[in-house]
């Protein structure tokens, strides 16, 4: 009995900890997807000042005003640059968040094997110890008897 409290202890923590690092994981695929959507943002600024510029080319813009939007458009592609390598970053954490989950998701997996093992292996010798008793005092009926 005692070691079938301890499997469980340690399957109850081992479950507790898988679920700490669901919730981690969750958290930065949440944090990552947000910053997917932000660079979608970002591009679809870059193309409408790059649409818009275009246009203003074509119209005959002054020069000064030209130029406040070519620097835009480079300060706007550094931003999404600087963007695009967070994602990496973050997909690099996610991925290693899903590892993290996964292996305490094995490890509770394994106590709970354990646990389940050890609860049999007590039945089994509680059903022996129980059948011995049974024959035992069969055996003593029939001597009785004789």
């Amino acid at each position: 009995m005692k070691a079938t409290n301890s499997f469980t202890l340690l399957r109850d923590l081992s479950h507790k900890d898988s679920n700490q690092a669901a919730i981690q994981l969750s958290h930065i695929r949440h944090q990552h997807q947000q910053m997917q959507q932000q660079l979608t943002q970002l591009l679809q600024y870059q193309d409408e000042y790059r649409q818009q510029l275009n246009s203003m080319l074509h119209q005959g813009t002054s020069c000064a005003i030209l130029q406040n939007y070519q620097q835009f458009l480079l300060t706007l592609e550094q931003a999404i640059t600087q963007h695009q390598q967070h994602l990496v970053e973050w997909q690099q954490r996610e991925t290693s968040a899903e590892k993290n989950w996964q292996g305490k998701q094995q490890k509770t997996n394994a106590f709970s094997k354990l646990q389940q093992r050890s609860e049999r292996l007590q039945k089994k010798r509680a059903d022996r110890l129980e059948q011995k008793q049974m024959d035992e005092m069969a055996q003593r009926a029939v001597l009785r008897t004789s």
